[in-house]
């Protein structure tokens, strides 16, 4: 390639770039599960209710199972990061894995005989493949069951909410919050 088709290569990309970065933030929509982050102070998280340039409202989770949420009220300043929650993941792959590899590593500490590994009392295996083998398959059985029960929470990419937010209209259904305490 010649110096003038690499130069003109690199302008396209870095111009692509450049535009991509002067859009504006993706909707944030009304009722989302969201997390917002500002430097120096502590997060919040909770459901969006209401945000702007300004401002962004959550109903935040009650602290007791008696009370209502309450809603709070941030600031938005140039560091103010928005997270969408995008649901939970299991680790059951992950469990299957670790499981098989360290029951492996376990299995090759069995005692092996292949002289008595047939008879019906023996408690040896025949070879070393084979201690080996039925350990990582017992192990990867063991760690996927394991790994299922195991869940993290997903969350989008930060948004930086240092220009004008945009908030799609979707009302927040009165279902989603909890009943008022009944007080006797």
């Amino acid at each position: 390639m010649t110096g003038q088709a690499m130069v003109a290569i690199a302008l396209l990309l870095l111009g692509g770039a450049g535009a991509a970065a002067q859009d504006p933030a993706p909707p944030l929509p009304d009722g989302a599960r969201v997390r917002v982050v500002t430097t120096g102070r502590e997060g919040a998280e909770g459901i969006l209710l209401r945000a702007d340039e300004h401002r962004i409202t959550l109903a935040v989770a009650a602290r007791d199972r008696y009370s209502w949420p309450s809603e709070v009220t941030l600031q938005v300043d140039p560091t103010t990061r928005v997270q969408l929650h995008q649901g939970e993941k299991r680790h059951a792959l992950l469990g299957a894995v670790v499981g098989s590899a360290s029951f492996a590593l376990l299995g090759a500490t069995f005692t092996v005989d292949p002289g008595t590994c047939n008879n019906a009392d023996s408690t040896t295996f025949c070879s070393r493949g084979q201690a080996v083998g039925a350990s990582a398959l017992v192990g990867a059985g063991i760690g996927a069951l394991v790994g299922h029960f195991v869940k993290t929470e997903r969350w989008s990419a930060p948004v930086r909410l240092g220009r004008p937010l945009l908030v799609e209209p979707a009302a927040l259904a009165p279902a989603d919050l909890p009943p008022p305490p009944l007080r006797r």
